[in-house]
């Protein structure tokens, strides 16, 4: 009796030793891949002003592409860890006379339906004389506002002096999206 009792214990031992091992064999299975999420250009029209300070300079919703990349790469919202911004590009469309001349610093923001406005890229100084910025990443996961349909995009500024001209800005986003997903076997 005493040995078919040690034989039931030392199965359900031998049992649960393996169930654990399978779940950490499953956890093991699983592979961190990144993609690039690369938005499409949107254009800001930036509008002639006499206040400088802190200014908005436009916003403009934006269609998120988010659900096309997980697609293409096989991905679910679940295997999603974050989705960073990695860049964000300014540039004037038709300079002629305009630079960044009046901006001290540049800022981006975004938002989504029920989300909060955050900052996600900035530049500060901007550079004389240049008709191109390049913002740089605050590291916001945005996650939550690239899962939308679309988000809100924001560019403000500290300026200098009043705009005189009116600007077409090119705006290009581009994001890193790092997911876990099951590794091929």
């Amino acid at each position: 009796m005493k040995n078919s009792k040690f034989n039931l214990m030392l199965a359900a031992l031998t049992s649960i030793v393996l169930v654990s091992s399978c779940d950490k064999v499953k956890e093991k299975a699983k592979v961190d891949i990144t993609f690039d999420l690369n938005m499409p250009s949107v254009k800001l029209y930036v509008d002639t002003f006499s206040a400088f300070g802190n200014v908005t300079l436009d916003s403009t919703v934006i269609q998120s592409s988010l659900q096309k990349s997980m697609d293409d790469n096989n991905v679910t919202f679940a295997d999603i860890e974050s989705v960073r911004l990695t860049g964000a590009e300014v540039e004037m469309v038709n300079p002629g006379t305009q630079n960044f001349n009046l901006i001290n610093k540049a800022y981006a923001l975004m938002s989504a339906s029920g989300l909060a406005e955050t900052q996600v890229a900035f530049i500060d100084p901007v550079p004389s004389n240049v008709t191109k910025i390049s913002l740089s990443s605050d590291g916001a996961d945005l996650v939550n506002y690239l899962k939308q349909n679309s988000f809100t995009f924001r560019l403000g500024a500290s300026t200098t002096a009043p705009n005189t001209e009116r600007d077409t800005l090119n705006v290009k986003l581009n994001f890193t999206v790092t997911a876990l997903v099951a590794a091929p076997l």
